[in-house]
């Protein structure tokens, strides 16, 4: 992924970046002292995609700014793609903050360090996921997101090198992509878009770590019930979770929340846990009768 390199993200897959070759073209837009802009386009056989991004330098910043655009036979596409910096076989020290859109890593290389990041905006949904990897340039640090309904994308990367003298710590390089961050994606107030993008990642979340669940439990020093083993499908534990999940389906631009919720039922054969009559187990269940309204099936 080198600094701000882009992947079309394969979450199925064992090797999760499909990363296109070199560019097919490229064209220099503006050149001046104080900036520079360019494109480039890549092409992907499989899928057949293309990608157009235009890249900003401008003078005193440490990031660039990159747009891209995705298309498919020349209509844009809604895509997940992995932005993100390489980690050089894991040496490369990686923090992510909070929102999970900002990386930074710091590395010593020729006895200097050397700090890059990348920053994807505030109000994308993002995961990060960290990349390790024993065949060589597999290991990254990447944010995973998705273009906008027009195929777009807009993120910064860049780099920092100790020698120069503006910036010699992690410390202090994650305090600069912060400023940076703050500045190019200042607060926005709340709007349905962004609670949908909140709730997205939220949704997301769930779904991708549902199977290990009990890796993310809070649980006491005793009693020594206490565990990490996965609950039951039907446990009541999930009720809060179902019964969000089937709101969020309903408003969602994507059928794999309902197709998420339709594999629960039909492997439980649409039926309740071992107490037919409790309250837990009905809260567990009430989504059966949400999907039957809309789907009239079993």
């Amino acid at each position: 992924m080198g600094c701000g390199g882009v992947a079309l993200w394969q979450a199925d897959s064992a090797d999760k970046l499909n990363q296109p070759n070199v560019y097919k073209r490229f064209e220099v837009i503006e050149k001046t002292a104080q900036k520079v802009v360019f494109e480039l386009e890549y092409e992907w056989q499989e899928p057949a995609l293309k990608e157009v991004k235009r890249i900003t330098l401008q003078k005193g910043d440490q990031l660039y700014k990159a747009e891209s655009r995705f298309t498919s036979k020349g209509k844009p596409v809604i895509v997940e793609v992995a932005v993100g910096v390489t980690t050089h076989h894991g040496k490369a020290q990686v923090t992510v903050n909070d929102y999970q859109n900002i990386v930074t890593t710091w590395e010593q290389i020729d006895s200097s360090g050397l700090g890059t990041s990348v920053i994807v905006p505030y109000d994308n949904a993002v995961q990060y996921v960290h990349l390790q990897s024993k065949t060589p340039d597999r290991s990254h640090g990447v944010v995973v997101t998705t273009t906008d309904a027009d195929g777009r994308l807009t993120y910064y990367a860049g780099f920092a090198w100790q020698k120069a003298g503006e910036i010699t710590s992690l410390n202090e390089w994650q305090s600069y992509t912060k400023r940076f961050a703050d500045e190019k994606f200042p607060e926005q107030p709340l709007t349905s878009d962004s609670v949908k993008a909140l709730t997205k990642k939220v949704a997301d979340w769930q779904i991708n770590h549902h199977e290990e669940q009990g890796k993310y439990r809070a649980i006491p020093r005793t009693p020594d019930w206490a565990n990490r083993k996965r609950y039951h499908d039907l446990e009541w534990h999930h009720g809060a979770l179902y019964a969000g999940m089937d709101r969020w389906r309903k408003i969602a631009d994507n059928s794999k929340y309902t197709e998420w919720l339709m594999a629960i039922g039909e492997r439980n054969k649409w039926k309740l846990h071992q107490r037919p009559y409790h309250a837990d187990d009905h809260t567990v269940g009430q989504f059966y009768l949400s999907l039957y309204e809309d789907f009239q099936r079993p």
